[in-house]
């Protein structure tokens, strides 16, 4: 079904737009963003999230070349909005830089005792299980007592 040519050309206005800004950022932002020296850990927090959304345009232009694609469209979509609300809880939360790194260590953790209680249940899989036992003994608690201290 053809598009209506008053949104097709919406669109290309659109597709300007992105390409535009999207070259603007090239040539004006990427570099400061990008040259900060010993930066705080919000600061790399809030530049992982620039360079996310940077990434997420750049997937926009390369691969969307109809708005038939629209899982392109939705994965973009979704990748903004998740930028946006980690942005947005980075602003609120003095400990959101340490809480967004620790996440990141739980969702090891919690992995890591998931395959050593499936390996525990299933002794002939074709798990090995090793690395996993070594990192929640050497991190596990750690990672459980700075979770419970951060996330009351």
């Amino acid at each position: 079904m053809a598009l209506a040519p008053e949104m097709a050309a919406n669109i290309r206005r659109f597709f300007a737009s992105i390409k535009s800004l999207n070259e603007l950022d090239k040539t004006e932002i990427q570099g400061v963003v990008t040259s900060q020296f010993s930066p705080s850990a919000r600061e790399r927090q809030v530049t992982l999230n620039y360079q996310r959304a940077a990434i997420n345009i750049e997937f926009l232009l390369a691969s969307l070349q109809e708005t038939k694609q629209f899982q392109t469209i939705t994965a973009v979509a979704r990748g903004v909005m998740e930028t946006a609300v980690e942005l947005k809880l980075i602003a609120n939360d003095s400990d959101a830089a340490r809480k967004i790194a620790l996440f990141g260590e739980m969702e090891k953790l919690r992995a890591a005792r998931k395959i050593v209680a499936y390996k525990q249940k299933n002794p002939a899989a074709k798990v090995a299980g090793r690395v996993e036992e070594e990192f929640i003994r050497n991190e596990g608690v750690r990672i459980d007592r700075v979770a419970g201290s951060l996330f009351r």
